[in-house]
């Protein structure tokens, strides 16, 4: 039943003391866990020329939101105002050929050393897009299957996704609330081959959702712990499990691998990406070791991630113990294909059990097809050791420092103590331009500007201005689609993004 005469009346400060609950779907990994990961990438990346340009705040944001733009298109869809050109921008964004046809635009049009402040931000952007990707394929291929091992769940998609995002808010680990960044002048041509006209507004309204709701540094928490509150009691081993670096897939496990794959990215777009650097993250990720060797268990399975591309599932890919014989194995790319079959990570399963306690060296021949349109010419191993209860062939690694990721300031962070139910309905967080994590000229003015007055106003809204802001002078509260889309997302009926994952993709089929 629709209720847009009825949602559209409620002002946001009512519509704000009504997040207390009600169903809520999702199939992505959680837009807030992409935006935190690439965060503490960023922050645990060593002395160098990236770290030189997330020095700047802009540009940091810049990645931020970039981390969360990929599940934009998708965001319509969960109050039932979704279309078919926004889920195929979004779609195409996720993968690694967005991502190379980025970087080749960017080498046409603006080249390194990027010197102006918006050349910075439009490949701070990418680093962020890529990043969302990556992590999707990660936490998809290798922790989903853990999480319906262990926890016993038949969707741990629909479980683990939202479970996340609320798991990262009652721990107090939000952070980042990015302002909203699209270069629009960038993106429009490279959506230009899909089969659905993109244009700027076909992006505005997931935009405007993800910055004025998901990611508001007091609406997004609480959003985030009804969400804890609801998945939580289903899904206890991933409540307990979801940072643990040791776990693959986990958030905190995606940390180095994302770290190094926008390194990855920043080398390809000054033209010098080495292919000795083509992985770039495994799984155990040395000197961690295999949990188990016993065949059809997700904790025998090793990974690869790959800091280009690769068509996984025609690479030639082995596995042999320290003798040299081979271990029968099944191998496959990312859990859901991705179109043309590229895939920034191989999983290999054994397929008979691997000897406790031995040592065995994954390897990718050379002749593996990347996205760049050449063919490695280098082989790429990885050795690990399988776990056991020898002493003497395993002994114990002590304490393995993880990747850092740093709490809030609680002394300056607004989002540090919001989402109780007791301050739900504070008319004080709704509608102060301060407080919606805005810059003065920021192109999304505060969300609840109009939003009784202008409810029945059907002016269409401005179109972003290509190069700018997500919505460059648009009031998204004078669209009729974004009040709707906002107060539904704000009642708590469908809070979360609903990403069906390439439903035009077959599944990358094991060898």
């Amino acid at each position: 039943m629709r209720r847009s005469s009825r949602a559209t009346l409620l002002s946001l400060a009512t519509l704000t003391a009504l997040t207390l609950g009600g169903p809520h779907e999702s199939t992505a990994h959680g837009v807030l866990g992409h935006v935190h990961v690439t965060g503490w990438a960023i922050e645990n990346l060593p002395p160098g020329e990236l770290t030189d340009l997330f020095a700047d705040p802009e540009v940091r944001d810049a990645a931020l939101f970039g981390a969360a733009f990929p599940d934009s298109g998708y965001a319509p869809d969960t109050i039932g105002q979704g279309t078919p050109e926004a889920r195929a921008y979004s779609e195409h964004a996720h993968w690694e050929p967005f991502v190379e046809d980025y970087i080749q635009w960017m080498r046409a049009n603006d080249p390194p050393p990027f010197v102006t402040l918006e050349s910075r931000r439009r490949v701070a952007f990418l680093l962020g897009v890529a990043a969302h990707g990556m992590q999707d394929e990660v936490f998809d291929t290798l922790f989903l299957d853990q999480v319906a091992e262990r926890d016993g769940v038949s969707d741990p998609q629909g479980e683990a996704d939202p479970g996340t995002d609320g798991f990262l808010a009652v721990d107090g680990l939000l952070r980042y609330s990015p302002d909203a960044y699209v270069p629009v002048d960038v993106l429009l041509p490279l959506f230009g081959d899909l089969d659905r006209e993109i244009t700027a507004d076909t992006m505005k309204q997931g935009v405007d959702m993800l910055a004025l709701v998901y990611l508001h540094p007091t609406r997004g928490p609480r959003l985030a712990r009804t969400l804890h509150d609801e998945h939580a009691p289903r899904i206890p081993w991933t409540r307990d499990n979801y940072l643990e670096r040791d776990i693959p897939g986990s958030l905190r496990a995606e940390v180095g691998p994302t770290m190094r794959y926008m390194e990855a990215v920043w080398e390809r777009l000054h033209g010098r990406f080495d292919e000795a650097n083509l992985v770039t993250g495994a799984y155990p990720e040395s000197p961690r070791r295999l949990r188990s060797g016993e065949v059809g268990t997700t904790d025998s399975r090793a990974s690869l991630v790959f800091g280009v591309g690769v068509q996984a599932r025609r690479a030639e890919v082995s596995l042999a113990g320290a003798s040299g014989a081979p271990a029968p194995i099944t191998s496959r790319g990312t859990r859901w294909g991705g179109p043309g079959g590229w895939s920034r990570m191989l999983r290999v399963d054994p397929t008979a059990p691997l000897d406790p306690g031995a040592t065995y060296t994954l390897e990718v021949a050379p002749g593996a097809e990347l996205v760049t349109g050449t063919l490695t010419n280098l082989t790429h191993a990885h050795t690990f050791q399988v776990d056991c209860d020898d002493a003497t062939l395993c002994p114990p690694l002590g304490d393995l420092e993880p990747w850092i990721i740093t709490p809030p300031d609680v002394t300056s962070d607004p989002s540090a103590d919001a989402g109780t139910s007791a301050d739900a309905g504070d008319p004080a967080d709704a509608g102060d331009p301060a407080d919606a994590g805005q810059a003065p000229d920021a192109a999304l003015p505060s969300p609840d500007s109009g939003a009784e007055s202008d409810a029945g106003d059907t002016s269409p809204p401005a179109a972003p201005d290509p190069g700018c802001a997500a919505a460059d002078g648009a009031d998204p509260s004078r669209s009729p689609a974004w009040v709707l889309a906002l107060a539904l997302a704000l009642v708590g009926l469908r809070p979360r993004l609903a990403r069906p994952r390439c439903r035009s993709c077959s599944a990358d089929a094991p060898r």
